[in-house]
């Protein structure tokens, strides 16, 4: 059996932009593999996106950006099983001192 000349295809962007950007580009790699873009996602898709890329917009510093998403999915009620993850996951640690996080997670009662 042969070994496929690139096993990992959609790896390659990544790797490339981790290479010529470092972890910055990398994550935009990320985000750009896992969104099409770092455009707005259709508000169906935003527990998905929020759940996958939430660790790319925090470790890129897009707090802003985050929140704003986290803010469109409380309004639209689409947040669903990604609710826990607002208090439990470590990787969004550095937005909860943000007033907006906390408001959001007020305003939506888990806290």
């Amino acid at each position: 059996m042969s070994r496929p000349d690139n096993p990992v295809p959609f790896a390659e962007p990544m790797a490339r932009a981790y290479a010529e950007e470092g972890l910055e580009g990398f994550w935009r790699a990320v985000l750009r593999a896992q969104t099409g873009g770092l455009d707005e996602p259709d508000p169906d898709m935003l527990p998905i996106v929020l759940r996958v890329n939430s660790r790319a917009y925090v470790r890129l510093g897009m707090y802003e950006h985050l929140l704003d998403l986290i803010e469109t999915a409380v309004e639209a009620r689409t947040l669903h099983f990604w609710v826990t993850s607002l208090l439990a996951d470590p990787a969004l640690d550095p937005i909860r001192s943000e007033p907006r996080y906390q408001a959001i997670v007020e305003r939506i009662g888990i806290r």
